[in-house]
Parts: C-alpha cells; sequence; structure tokens
C-alpha cells in the first residue's frame, strides 16, 4: 500500500511539474562515475585555455526548444549550441557568464578533452569528457592542486541532458564560494538556474534580463548528476511583458517595503526574498487587485545588512518581477 501511494504521488508531482509553462525541470541523483574507456579527443593535445572552442558533430538529432542540433562547440565549462539563438549550457562559470576552467598543462595537454557516443540508432548517448581540468589563478583556486573532472551526456531518445561529477578537489565551499553559477540558456534570457546546496541544489527558471545572481555552495561530490529534463508539455518562453507592471520601493530598504500591483486579472502572487545563495529569507503572498491598482506595506525584519533578490512570482511559480534589493 505505501508502494501504491508512493507511485500516485510521483505520478501528480510529474504531473504538476509538466503542467507548468516552463521549457525544463531538473532532479538530481547519486551514480557511480565512470571515466570514457576510448573517448575521441577534441583539443588532441593542445593545451586549452578558458577562451577554447572546439566543434563535435554527432549522428543523431538533438532538440532544443523546436530547434534541431548535430553539432556543438565545447567551452571551458560549458556547452555552445549554435544557431538561431545561441544556446548555452553553463556548467563551471561565474555567475558573470565568466569561463575560469582552463589546462593544466603548460606545453602538452594534462587536462584532455574527449567524446565518445555510445548505444543504437534511436538510443544513442553523446558523452563529453572533461578530465583534470585546472582553474584561473584569479578565481582563487591553488592551480598547482586544485581539479574537476565532468562529463555531460546528451540523450537522443528523449533529449535529455545529464551532467555527471566526478573527482574534484578544490577549495571551493570552504575556503571561499559565491561564484559558480550553473545554468542552462535555453531561450536566452531566460534560464534554467541551479543553487544552493551543491549535493542537493534547488533550481528556478530565471529571466536574467536584470542582473541577477545564483551560487552553489560547493563543488558537487563524486557521483552527483543533474538530470535537465524538456517539458514534453510546453508551448511558448514565457514573456514578462505580459504580467502585471509591478513596483518595489524604496531601494535601499530598512524594515518595510511597498509592493505596488496594478489592475488586472485577480490572482494571488508569491513573494520571495532570498539572499545571493539563493537562501530563503522572507516570504509572502500578495492579492492582485481585479479592479483598482493597490499599494501594500509589508514590514521585514531580522534582514542583515546586505544585498537580496526579490522575486514575484504568479500562481503558477514563474516569475513576473525580479529585483536586487538592498538592506540598509
Amino acid at each position: 500500500m505505501k508502494k501504491h501511494w508512493s507511485l500516485i504521488l510521483l505520478v501528480f508531482i510529474t504531473g504538476f511539474i509538466f503542467g507548468q509553462n516552463i521549457p525544463y525541470w531538473m532532479n538530481t541523483q547519486q551514480g557511480t562515475y565512470e571515466e570514457l574507456t576510448d573517448p575521441v579527443s577534441i583539443n588532441e593535445g593542445e593545451v586549452w585555455t578558458p577562451y577554447c572552442s572546439y566543434p563535435v558533430y554527432f549522428n543523431f538529432n538533438f532538440d532544443i526548444l523546436w530547434q534541431t542540433y548535430t553539432s556543438l562547440n565545447v567551452r571551458a565549462g560549458g556547452l555552445e549550441f549554435s544557431g538561431y539563438g545561441t544556446k548555452h549550457l553553463q556548467v563551471i562559470m561565474t555567475p558573470f557568464g565568466g569561463y575560469f576552467l582552463r589546462d593544466r598543462g603548460d606545453t602538452l595537454s594534462a587536462s584532455p578533452l574527449g567524446y565518445e557516443i555510445t548505444g543504437e540508432s534511436g538510443e544513442q548517448v553523446l558523452k563529453i569528457q572533461y578530465k583534470n581540468a585546472g582553474f584561473e589563478p584569479w578565481a582563487g583556486f591553488d592551480t598547482i592542486d586544485d581539479f574537476i573532472n565532468y562529463q555531460v551526456w546528451l540523450f537522443e531518445e528523449d533529449h535529455r541532458i545529464e551532467i555527471h561529477f566526478g573527482p574534484q578537489s578544490s577549495g571551493y565551499g570552504v575556503t571561499f564560494n559565491d561564484f559558480i553559477d550553473p545554468k542552462f540558456f535555453c531561450d536566452d534570457p531566460f534560464a534554467l538556474t541551479i543553487f544552493g546546496n551543491a549535493d542537493n541544489p534547488s533550481w528556478d527558471w530565471i529571466d536574467y534580463t536584470n542582473p541577477t545572481y545564483y551560487f552553489l555552495d560547493g563543488l558537487p561530490s563524486e557521483g552527483i548528476i543533474y538530470s535537465i529534463y524538456p517539458n514534453p508539455n510546453f508551448t511558448d518562453v514565457y514573456n514578462q511583458a505580459d504580467g502585471p507592471e509591478l513596483r518595489v520601493y524604496p531601494n535601499p530598504f530598512h524594515d518595510q517595503l511597498f509592493v505596488k500591483v496594478p489592475n488586472g486579472q485577480e490572482q494571488l502572487l508569491d513573494l520571495e526574498i532570498t539572499d545571493l545563495t539563493g537562501k530563503h529569507c522572507y516570504r509572502q503572498i500578495l492579492q492582485s487587485p481585479a479592479d483598482d491598482p493597490m499599494e501594500q506595506s509589508i514590514k521585514i525584519s531580522g534582514l542583515e545588512r546586505g544585498v537580496y533578490l526579490l522575486v514575484i512570482r504568479d500562481q503558477h511559480r514563474l516569475p513576473l518581477f525580479k529585483q536586487l534589493v538592498f538592506r540598509q
């Protein structure tokens, strides 16, 4: 009976997620990291830099938002799908879009990039491997001892993406943090963004029209797998211009904020404040009026001085408003 109810719950949750009008969702699993046995070399012994770009061609169709790809560019810390509106999968990147992985070699590569394609037609998987990759010194890493291994898998069958993390060693999350910001820009400026606990992270569908920053609290442990799935019921990219015009003030604030909500279709709005690591600090439900505009006063206590992210979402959890706010 317990198993029966668990199955019902799983179906309900899956239906709820796929019911949201967002193009991708993700979950986290734990598995065993295995190096590719005989990969095709991507960099062919060349010492690669944070500015590298290597094309990889594969013999199956991989779809991202109604576009079909049979090639991609391997960048330092991520993948680039070139076409109408470039798509980016940023794995080890700064929140400002900076690449900071690099080869640990000097004259010959010590951090080989490689790939292999496995499986039968219709079920093929492209696996791209970053082995023994190092970090830029300006990023705060130890360029001698710090390294990371990971792979990105693309699945022909259901067009999902998996990021497999392998052995790594760094001070990230221990001696410093607030730096690594994985995300999948599948329709710029919107991106599926992964943040919080690196081994069991949160995720959200974020509009990056305005500066917005999320971080992992460390590098994922060996065996952690991030899976990114396309939503088969997705119809169109959410357009913030379709939502109500909201206003939040003053900024900076002390212990009180005012939210002006215009008239429009009556609905509940979810106001949430997080710190820059994605930690939830405050939440309140607002009522969007059907007739007259509304100005609501919000008392906020317990926040330390600093920068926070304020997000207002509609009843479907899609962001209508996003702004950095400063607590004096």
